[in-house]
């Protein structure tokens, strides 16, 4: 059933539009007269398969940015985390083949307040897609008059898509959202229309798709409100088994930057932030940081940007700025970063104020792959780099990735040489992803006009489960192959090959690894350092039960 919505004005859907500061966001779209309706923000359950490599359930960052800009401009606001509010709650999805983790629908539809009058919903992964659409659908028949606008980097990949998909859903947001989000809301609770703001589509009344171009980059991101973690149930996590990273204790996320300079092929990044690159002061970072130790008691802290360490100076002045307020607490960057400004003073300074893990993203060993990926790096500086964070003391995990559109078995191997000779120097954590070709990167564009991979629907979005799926070989690719041209079976093996061969060898020529390994199975409060031990963990878990 359609919403209430603001009867349309005259628009004019390409004009150039300057992104406003701020400060001057929040007074321009401050809330109106006290009583206009409440806003609520929805982060979905998680969906996973049976057979997930790993499980992260970090607290939701993103959601908690966009409420504390409208808490700021003084909106009604509640976050419903139904991860967190659920975290112990798993079910089994209608179609029997993935796993819920969160709230159920009916207790997420309880969650809803009928004073509620705009549901922003959160739709990150787009293999969780078939799931959450049927989620929306459930809540729109509860909630016919309910304004729903969805954003996140599904929806900015395909919003089209999503809103024909799902017509349950009434606008989208692409893009930074914060800023459009707030200038939403203040016109629907204001009673004007909302088809003419920057970054917002819907389909028109003859069906037509309307879009008023790609939301813009907020100019000032260093300025946002800090993450409204007063509206998430944050305690909720402090006990999770399911870490983000290296377990150090109870962690918490924070962002330093926004977006990424570079232009990787496989990625969606380009299409959700585009490639600028706004960084925030140092001292601003660690007053967070600060204000996290003092306010949840934490024990760590985990930076979740896109690509955090791309310049010495920021990353020496963060150093000097934590070490000023004598915070003694354990940091990672379990997010791929580079190593060009990794060298031994950085890698030094970090170790000294209390990183512990960080993951380098070189995504292939075949200098071949990482050409036809604009992975602009030099693999070779890249294992200087890692050897000497792991001498100081760090933990380095690497990012890898098997079967990239154009590579043969040649590439393929050159990758698993890599990963070994990983191994051998004493990398801790190294077990390869299987590409699988995500809407909204530039590769995945252009497979899909040769043809390699079909259009969106719902099997397709249920095979990109497959890259952290060890069990899975499911193809919806033609002719039997995926798009390396390699069956996905060989692939499969050799991921597993990869993987095992580097644990097998890691643990082998350092028994000190193996000795901790045991000693953590055996003792309470196992504390996962990989991820074959959170696979163990897991394992020993459900056979406790």
């Amino acid at each position: 059933m359609a919403s209430a919505l603001p009867a349309p004005e005259q628009r004019n859907f390409l004009r150039p539009v300057e992104p406003l500061l701020v400060a001057e966001a929040l007074e321009k779209f401050a809330a109106p007269a006290v009583g206009a309706g409440k806003v609520q923000i929805l982060r979905p359950p998680a969906v996973s398969t049976k057979n997930q490599l790993s499980l992260s359930l970090s607290l939701p960052i993103g959601p908690a940015y966009l409420a504390a800009t409208l808490e700021k401009a003084g909106y009604e606001i509640d976050l419903i985390d139904a991860i967190g509010e659920g975290l112990q709650t798993t079910q089994t999805t209608d179609c029997g083949r993935f796993v819920r983790q969160g709230l159920t629908r009916d207790e997420i539809i309880a969650r809803i307040d009928p004073k509620t009058r705009v549901l922003g919903i959160s739709l990150l992964f787009s293999q969780e897609w078939v799931e959450q659409r049927g989620l929306i659908k459930a809540i729109r028949r509860q909630f016919p008059d309910l304004v729903i606008v969805a954003g996140g980097e599904h929806v900015s990949s395909l919003p089209e898509y999503v809103l024909r998909d799902c017509p349950e859903i009434d606008y989208v947001i692409t893009n930074e959202a914060e800023i459009t989000f707030l200038a939403f809301v203040h016109h629907i609770l204001y009673g004007r229309s909302v088809e003419d703001i920057p970054g917002v589509c819907f389909i028109g009344p003859d069906d037509d798709f309307v879009t008023n171009g790609p939301g813009n980059r907020i100019k000032d991101f260093a300025n946002l409100p800090r993450p409204a973690w007063n509206l998430v149930k944050v305690d909720e996590y402090r006990h999770s088994p399911h870490n983000y990273g290296i377990d150090v204790g109870f962690s918490m996320p924070v962002l330093a930057t926004r977006g990424c300079p570079f232009q990787c092929t496989f990625c969606s990044s380009p299409s959700m932030w585009t490639t600028r690159y706004l960084m925030r002061d140092p001292g601003e970072v660690a007053d967070e940081v600060a204000d996290l130790v003092k306010t949840y008691k934490v024990d760590g802290i985990i930076f979740t940007d896109l690509t955090a360490l791309t310049r010495k100076d920021w990353i020496l002045d963060f150093c000097r700025e934590i070490k000023s307020r004598n915070l003694f607490l354990s940091w990672q960057m379990p997010t791929g970063t580079r190593s060009e400004a990794l060298d031994e003073e950085v890698l030094t300074a970090l170790y000294g104020v209390g990183c512990r893990l960080l993951t380098y993203a070189p995504e292939s060993g075949s200098p071949e792959t990482l050409e036809q990926i604009k992975k602009r790096i030099t693999l070779d500086k890249m294992m200087e780099s890692i050897k000497l964070a792991i001498a100081l003391g760090h933990q380095a995990k690497v990012s890898v990735i098997l079967g990239f559109p154009h590579e043969t078995r040649k590439n393929i191997f050159q990758s698993l040489w890599f990963i070994l000779k990983l191994a051998f120097i004493g990398a801790h954590d190294c077990y390869p992803w299987i590409y699988s070709p995500y809407p909204g990167s530039e590769l995945y564009e252009k497979l899909l006009k040769q043809g390699v991979v079909p259009p969106p629907s719902d099997a397709y979005f249920d095979s990109l489960h497959g890259q952290t799926d060890f069990a899975n070989n499911s193809d919806f690719t033609k002719d039997g192959v995926n798009s390396s041209q390699i069956p996905l079976r060989e692939l499969n093996f050799y991921r597993t090959m990869g993987g095992g061969l580097f644990y097998l060898i890691s643990y082998t020529i350092r028994p000190a690894r193996l000795f901790h390994l045991v000693r953590n199975i055996l003792r309470p409060g196992f504390s996962a350092q990989n991820m074959l031990e959170q696979r163990l963990f897991e394992l020993f878990s459900h056979r406790a039960q």
